[in-house]
């Protein structure tokens, strides 16, 4: 019994070695490239030349141009998806435009004259925002056109199609002094 174990085991290291001494004779040629076969072009002869309906068909070609100057793009989508927020011109974005005017609530007015007075107002969070004439608030590019002793207007562009341009005012109330708004 002991001998026909290293029987196999002098067998197995044989059939290994046998299969190493392959698989790396293998390795030593590159693969043939492979055969490209180009052939001779041929020359079309003198007398054969192209009859007059040809040469007219090919000199009449029409070469079409387009102008998109005063048209609509009809690739561009009709509705916008994602943030409809534009930078305005110049201006750095602040944080009073990342929330739309209904997640806002004016809790403080400070009274002075309609050119001089602030306002505060408060997100979901609490945190507290100024506000003063001229200062851009919401999503849609509103911006506070003036503030009264009871209310802010805010001032928001529609956006439509052409040349129009509209504003929607916006008025934000103060909250009664017993209850909530």
């Amino acid at each position: 019994m002991r001998r026909s174990g290293r029987r196999r085991r002098r067998i197995a290291i044989l059939v290994l070695l046998v299969g190493m001494a392959f698989g790396l004779g293998a390795c030593d040629k590159p693969p043939a490239p492979p055969v490209v076969r180009r052939t001779k072009p041929v020359a079309k002869k003198a007398s054969e030349t192209p009859s007059p309906k040809e040469v007219t068909a090919s000199q009449k070609k029409p070469v079409f141009t387009y102008n998109p100057q005063g048209l609509v793009d009809p690739f561009k989508p009709f509705i916008q998806i994602g943030s409809t927020s534009k930078t305005i011109e110049g201006i750095p974005k602040t944080p009073l435009q990342e929330y739309d005017l209904s997640q806002l609530k004016l809790t403080a007015i400070i009274w002075v004259n309609e050119k001089e007075s602030c306002a505060m107002v408060e997100d979901s969070a609490g945190k507290g925002f100024t506000l003063k004439r001229g200062t851009y608030i919401g999503k849609r590019g509103g911006k506070v056109k003036t503030i009264r002793k009871d209310r802010v207007i805010v001032e928001l562009p529609l956006r439509t199609y052409g040349t129009k341009s509209d504003t929607r005012e916006v008025v934000m109330k103060m909250p009664e002094e017993g209850g909530k708004k």
